[in-house]
């Protein structure tokens, strides 16, 4: 049997819009309640959405890695998109974020490619039809099992998160 999780952590900021400076609502305690969680649900692989890299003000925060340790998971981390972080106020540049997606395995990972998504003309990024939907709103015949859904519902309970994480139940 393998245990697949999938969880957006939004960057450890909480529910809610990103705030123009995101970077200064990064909780580390968040970061941690999320490793805690994951762990507990004892997966083979979790695949991980909106993970950043940053260097703010000389800190480093690579959830990634950071959340490797927290869970003892190898991990892989996959970049797909980099920017300066400017202070608002002052207008000057405080550091730089990469953004993107981060793979956690119990089992050795034996390589990894990072394959960047379509943006639009605009710099848009380019979303499915379907990102918007939670599971109540998907046809039965699509739901997760009801054990997986329990799960979710707990995770966005101690996560202090609106929206619950997409969570795949065992497959066989």
């Amino acid at each position: 049997m393998l245990r697949v999780v999938t969880y957006n952590i939004r960057a450890a900021i909480g529910p809610g819009p990103f705030p123009p400076t995101w970077w200064r609502q990064v909780d580390r305690e968040r970061l941690e309640r999320l490793g805690q969680v994951v762990a507990a649900l004892e997966p083979d692989v979790v695949a991980l959405e909106e993970v950043a890299l940053s260097t703010i003000d000389g800190v480093v925060l690579d959830m990634a890695a950071e959340l490797s340790r927290l869970t003892g998971l190898e991990s892989r981390y996959g970049a797909v998109g980099h920017f300066p972080i400017v202070d608002p106020d002052s207008g000057d540049r405080i550091g730089a974020s990469f953004w993107g997606n981060a793979l956690l395995s119990r089992l050795p990972i034996q390589s990894s490619r990072t394959i960047g998504l379509p943006t639009a003309a605009d710099d848009e990024l380019v979303s499915p039809s379907t990102a918007t939907w939670t599971w109540q709103e998907l046809p039965t015949a699509r739901r997760p099992p009801a054990p997986a859904r329990r799960a979710a519902s707990s995770v966005a309970r101690w996560t202090g998160k609106r929206s619950y994480p997409s969570i795949c139940s065992p497959l066989t």
